[in-house]
């Protein structure tokens, strides 16, 4: 071969590597302009946006005791824990109420009546902020206020006629023979769950206590325990309220609207009336917001019935309706409450195009037409732009978005 074609030869090898690596060059460039193009772009889905938050529940209980001479847990004609009815028999053969409960009672009423607890119900909560957190200075005065005070929390924001009535109830329950005990026969119970025993904390918290509800209260009752008194007990199986505490700086989905009801349903009311008046108004409760939770690894929902803000802290009261056995024989539990919960359109924060004050999303359509849409952003979570779907009409999913590097 001579020296001119052996040159022309390599010349032309040259070039078909360069064509080669062109064109390897330009597969490789179409598909990372596909690759970014896709990265730069976003499919609208809504999705369940929550800002939850950890807490504590205080339960309020609505519950009803007895005590019984000589009474086990073995005494009682069921399981603990089940639903009686008004004509079921309690224990398993007739027995006699407790003349010395009776008595305590009685003596109860007579020292709320006499105290004139019942024109400022602030004098039970007040004492036990005196009694309950000085326990460790044990003295007889101080167990007997405490036990007093424990025995009176039932009673909280009664009426002066109420409380007579009250104890109109006990002296007919004062008999020394033994008898049926059913839920019909003794006034002071309602119909629901029974169990052999009540704590300390169930009468610290009592439902009727919420009428003095505030951080002081909530600080008496965590220096209570689990100790129990023998009896018989029903818990309502109707409702129960739940009680938590988060920081001011919080908001929480509802709260306006919320307080726009309490003011609207609560004209004239004390808050002992109030918080009995929805018990009894359902149609009304139905109206308030809901929040969900997480409580033992399980969703549930209750209604937003009340807040109250103190020392930089917001007490969140709300009333539970539905699976109330999965509470009842607990007095306080670790929960996450979601303080936010609504459908929205996540999207990466550089989406955002602001512009005069106003905030948009440029959506994209057949990959080349584009149109700029003023939306509202809700909040910024973690390089996430939070878009509510109520407050955005214009819209929609399946809409294609441009995101900006």
């Amino acid at each position: 071969m001579s020296q001119q074609n052996r040159e022309l030869k390599r010349k032309l090898s040259k070039r078909k590597n360069f064509l080669i690596g062109l064109l390897v060059f330009l597969i490789a460039a179409i598909i990372f302009a596909g690759y970014w193009r896709a990265s730069q772009r976003q499919i609208l889905e809504t999705e369940k946006y929550t800002d939850p938050v950890s807490v504590q529940f205080y339960f309020f209980k609505d519950t009803g005791f007895l005590e019984v001479d000589d009474f086990t847990a073995s005494d009682l004609n069921c399981d603990p824990g089940t639903k009686m009815n008004s004509y079921q028999s309690l224990t398993k053969q007739p027995m006699t109420i407790s003349a010395s409960y009776v008595q305590t009672q009685t003596e109860t009423i007579d020292t709320l009546i006499s105290g004139h607890y019942y024109e400022d119900w602030s004098l039970l909560s007040d004492g036990m902020d005196d009694t309950f957190t000085s326990v460790s200075a044990i003295s007889r005065d101080n167990v007997n206020k405490k036990n007093f005070l424990l025995q009176a929390a039932q009673y909280c924001g009664e009426t002066q006629t109420e409380l007579q009535a009250q104890k109109t109830t006990y002296a007919g329950l004062n008999t020394a023979s033994a008898g049926e005990i059913t839920l019909d026969k003794i006034a002071t119970m309602n119909t629901g769950y029974i169990y052999p025993y009540i704590t300390q904390y169930e009468q610290g918290a009592s439902q009727a206590m919420l009428g003095q509800l505030d951080l002081n209260l909530l600080k008496d009752l965590d220096s209570l325990g689990s100790d129990q008194t023998a009896g018989i007990k029903s818990v309502s199986n109707d409702h129960l309220y739940a009680v938590c505490v988060v920081d001011d700086t919080v908001s929480v989905q509802g709260e306006e609207g919320m307080k726009k009801l309490k003011d609207t349903n609560a004209q004239g009311m004390s808050d002992d009336d109030y918080y009995e008046y929805l018990v009894s108004r359902v149609d009304m409760l139905r109206q308030y917001p809901e929040l969900s939770f997480e409580y033992n690894k399980k969703s549930y929902t209750a209604y937003f019935v009340n807040e109250k803000t103190e020392e930089g802290k917001k007490i969140i009261v709300l009333m539970i309706k539905d699976k109330i056995a999965d509470f009842v024989t607990d007095d306080k539990h670790s929960a996450t409450l979601n303080v936010q919960s609504f459908n929205a359109w996540i999207v990466p924060q550089s989406a955002i195009i602001r512009q005069d004050g106003k905030t948009y999303l440029r959506t994209e359509e057949k990959g080349y037409f584009t149109e700029q849409i003023e939306v509202t952003v809700d909040r910024y979570d973690g390089g996430k732009a939070v878009l509510k779907k109520a407050d955005n009409s214009g819209l929609k999913n399946g809409l294609t978005i441009k995101v900006f590097p």
